[in-house]
């Protein structure tokens, strides 16, 4: 908005002095050029916006990043509007309706560029080529209007396509998958210790595989001993909300898998779903239905119950979807459990004192009255349990329940370190609600403080 100001200040300035068509066209030009570098400038700046923050804000590297990105071609762009006008009012009795006019048609393409970006291109192309695609058509669109003069700028054509096609390969260390979708940037890396590892929009670690290890060393290994706090052990309904590569499923049909699981892994990407087919093997899950949608919708439109509800869809403080953190989505998954079940989700920060962390276990407490929680082995993501029945002697007794040698060790660590949810008696408001869920703002003042 700031660069479409400074366009429009600065088209109109222009456009007075020099009211010729062939300088219009050449701003459409340069506009279109610079587009076209946009794909090469993400991809050398954006991993280091991606690993850091600007004076601890992510609100502050955001703006800069974008800045650097678009400013330059939209304030190009802003400079046309005013220009087209001065050239079209060549009779001051028809200003209103030139002006009226130029604005509607450039209301309509707006209208008409959302839409097409949103529904089709981005969908079916993909982000850098819906903005290729933009670049091209400015280019084409001056060059008509520079027609006469096409000889004088043939030489500067021919840099178009060197420019679009050396993006520099600035690629990840063992990197073998890279698609992008509709929801962000899908990675799969290869790694030596872990095997692959999915990444999103370089943010971590949403899932990963190795071949011969069914344990992670990670947060995902945590979820499984929950299944000791059921009273049923047998034909159990297990919804898990944030499937990506299906770590948590797979461990419970390796550890459980005799006890007749029926598991719904909900990934809302279905890209992320092919990858997790592609590199880890979800094929191999017997008993896994995976469902692409929202997980709130999902649970929205089905009359299903479960013994267990995972959800595995936040990453740090900055991925936590909106409609996944409510009071009205608690309800919703509480009203999806059978008697005796248990609802489960990861947290990540650096401790429970955060704002984030500790509206998210209020609202959680304001569900579930009896609601717990606990770190995971790296003491940087915590697991929130809340039930309608109580479960301290279950989780103080969880070793000698846990019949799996393997799930001793971390069933340990849980009943150690697991503490009951209070009230929260600090006088702070902090209920998320669909009406107000200041998720953003509450990451943002935990980052700046802690920064």
């Amino acid at each position: 908005m700031i660069a479409l100001s400074l366009g429009y200040y600065s088209g109109g300035r222009l456009a007075d002095l020099y009211p010729q068509k062939k300088i219009l066209m050449w701003l459409v030009f340069a506009a279109g050029l610079t587009m076209s570098f946009l794909p090469i400038v993400n991809t050398l700046t954006s991993p280091y916006f991606v690993k850091n923050s600007l004076f601890g804000s992510i609100i502050v590297s955001s703006f800069v990043f974008v800045a650097i990105l678009f400013t330059v071609p939209v304030w190009l762009l802003g400079m046309v509007s005013p220009y087209v006008i001065r050239l079209k009012n060549q009779e001051l009795e028809t200003t209103g309706y030139t002006s009226g006019s130029i604005y509607a048609f450039s209301t309509v393409g707006s209208i008409f560029g959302t839409f097409f970006a949103s529904f089709l291109s981005i969908p079916i192309f993909g982000i850098k080529e819906t903005i290729l695609i933009s670049a091209f058509c400015l280019i084409l669109i001056s060059l008509i209007g520079l027609i006469p003069d096409f000889k004088k700028i043939f030489c500067l054509v021919l840099l178009f396509p060197i420019v679009v096609n050396f993006t520099p390969e600035v690629k990840r260390q063992g990197l073998i998958y890279e698609k992008e979708s509709f929801y962000g940037l899908i990675q799969v890396i290869e790694d030596e210790k872990l095997g692959y590892i999915l990444d999103i929009n370089q943010t971590g670690r949403w899932s990963v595989y190795h071949p011969d290890e069914v344990l992670t060393n990670l947060y995902f290994d945590y979820f499984s001993p929950l299944y000791f706090l059921l009273n049923k052990r047998d034909n159990l309904d297990i919804l898990i909300i944030g499937l990506a590569g299906g770590v948590v499923s797979r461990q419970y049909f390796y550890f459980f898998g005799e006890k007749n699981l029926k598991i719904d892994g909900v990934e809302l990407d279905p890209y992320v779903s092919e990858a997790a087919y592609k590199f880890f093997n979800l094929s191999e899950q017997k008993g896994l239905s995976v469902i692409n949608a929202d997980g709130r919708t999902y649970l929205q439109n089905t009359q299903k119950k479960y013994d267990l509800i995972f959800i595995d869809a936040y990453v740090g403080a900055l991925y936590i979807p909106y409609q996944l953190s409510t009071k009205e989505f608690f309800e919703l998954t509480n009203s999806h459990l059978k008697p005796g079940g248990i609802l489960a989700m990861m947290v990540t920060g650096k401790s429970r004192k955060e704002d984030v962390i500790r509206c998210l276990t209020q609202t959680i407490k304001s569900v579930y009255p009896y609601s717990f929680f606990f770190p995971s082995g790296s003491r940087h993501e915590f697991i929130v349990v809340g039930s309608k029945d109580q479960l301290n002697d279950k989780f103080l007794n969880l070793v000698e329940k846990t019949e799996t040698e393997e799930l001793k060790k971390i069933s340990f660590d849980i009943s150690q370190n697991f503490q009951e949810i209070q009230p929260d008696k600090s006088g702070k408001k902090c209920l998320l609600v669909d009406n107000l869920a200041p998720i953003e703002l509450l990451s943002e003042m935990d980052r700046v403080f802690r920064w």
